[in-house]
């Protein structure tokens, strides 16, 4: 498993103190998971290939956050999710993001490690400077 039992921890403790400094003795602290949510509106150009953006920001989300050597005191903060959502690779086609979750940031001290609990991506088209409708030229001056 991934937890030591009490007895493996006093017996680790043990011989940890046998080996360092001399009448030095050293508490065990487990750590604690802070538990976040990731929700947003994520608008994509046209043509864009919208389950398969959804999965890759997703996977690049879950990647971010996974457990590892530095995991624990280190803080997530909104911008490092904005920044895997706002991908930079442009076949993907992501045109703006609407972070709507978590709205502060997940500041942990040295004993505490952020766990992504839940992903939700609404994973849309943007219309937001694609048309159909004829633009004028406001250069022209034929008129």
């Amino acid at each position: 498993g991934d937890h030591l039992t009490n007895n493996e921890k006093s017996r680790f403790l043990k011989w940890f103190e046998e080996r360092a400094i001399w009448r030095c003795q050293y508490q065990w602290i487990d750590p604690t998971p802070v538990y976040i949510d990731v929700t947003a509106n994520v608008f994509c150009g046209p043509g864009a290939d919208l389950p398969r953006i959804e999965s890759f920001l997703e996977y690049k989300l879950k990647e971010l956050m996974a457990i590892r050597r530095g995991s624990l005191g280190y803080s997530e903060y909104q911008s490092d999710i904005f920044n895997v959502l706002k991908t930079k690779y442009t076949s993907m086609k992501v045109d703006y993001v609407d972070l709507i979750e978590p709205t502060i940031a997940s500041v942990v001290n040295k004993t505490q490690f952020v766990v992504l609990q839940n992903i939700t991506l609404n994973v849309n088209y943007t219309d937001r400077y694609y048309t159909t409708a004829p633009v004028a030229n406001p250069l022209n001056t034929d008129n």
